[in-house]
């Protein structure tokens, strides 16, 4: 189907057509080469001013096939290469002149849509693409996609590797859920710190820990005190050791005295009431 540039350009060329160019040969020739169809010209042949024949030439040949502008163009130059040349000229300018529209929109879009998101508003971030070919707008345009993407996966925590094919919404989405999950976690814990049963049962935490302290401080106090307690036991029972084994020598002392008077005078019977047994 002819595109929309060769049917701008057929439409700027009209006038010519309409004053130079022979309705009825020129739809003998198109049906000759098999731009129109035979009903086609049929109904083309009805019309009655060579003006009405062209316009409806001109309208039938615009939604023709690809091939169609290139056909018109070379039977033109047949018998009226001026038209032929305006057509092609008026077609390079359609091409051009979108390719120009193009290229000022895309600077539009990267200075006053793209830079600001990427580096923030400012005039001297803007760049001039005015002696720069479309291709050199789509390059930027591009790079400066690829360095937003590349921020936003920096600032959200995400390798590029894990966000392939997902769209950048759904991750924003996804660490949005993640950081409100972590605040509804923090809320709980401050929940729990205010309320008077957390409170209480700290208080009685820090009680039992304090009472059981006072317990052990308590019983090493006991322990100490009874093993001084034991020692001076033990120093008291070796001191009665002590005497009892003194005692015990002075009364052997005492036996081999009365065995000695006992030699020296008989008497009969002595009566010796003895301290200490053996």
């Amino acid at each position: 189907m002819m595109d929309e540039f060769e049917r701008q350009s057929l439409y700027n060329c009209r006038h010519e057509f309409y004053d130079n160019v022979d309705s009825d040969k020129f739809v003998q020739k198109l049906h000759n080469h098999g731009v129109l169809s035979e009903s086609q010209r049929q109904k083309i042949q009805r019309c009655k001013s060579n003006r009405e024949k062209m316009a409806n030439v001109l309208q039938t040949v615009s939604f023709g096939n690809q091939d169609c502008y290139q056909n018109i163009v070379s039977i033109m130059k047949e018998e009226y290469p001026m038209i032929a040349n305006k057509m092609e000229l008026e077609l390079l300018k359609e091409r051009t002149s979108n390719s120009r529209d193009v290229n000022e929109s895309l600077i539009e879009i990267i200075n006053e849509q793209l830079l600001p998101i990427v580096y923030g508003k400012g005039k001297s971030n803007e760049e001039d693409f005015s002696s720069k070919r479309p291709h050199s707008s789509v390059s930027r345009l591009s790079e400066l996609i690829r360095q937003l993407q590349l921020r936003c996966l920096r600032i959200l925590n995400v390798k590029p590797s894990e966000a392939r094919n997902t769209a950048l919404p759904v991750l924003i989405n996804r660490k949005i859920k993640e950081q409100q999950e972590v605040v509804r976690q923090l809320k709980e814990e401050i929940n729990e710190i205010k309320s008077p049963k957390k409170k209480n049962q700290s208080l009685h935490e820090e009680l039992d820990e304090i009472n059981l302290a006072e317990k052990i401080y308590q019983l090493r106090k006991e322990l100490q005190d009874q093993h001084e307690r034991v020692r001076l036991l033990q120093l008291s029972v070796h001191s009665k050791e002590s005497t009892v084994l003194d005692l015990k020598t002075e009364n052997a002392i005492i036996q081999n005295e009365i065995q000695e008077l006992r030699k020296q005078r008989p008497l009969g019977k002595l009566q010796v009431n003895l301290l200490f047994d053996d």
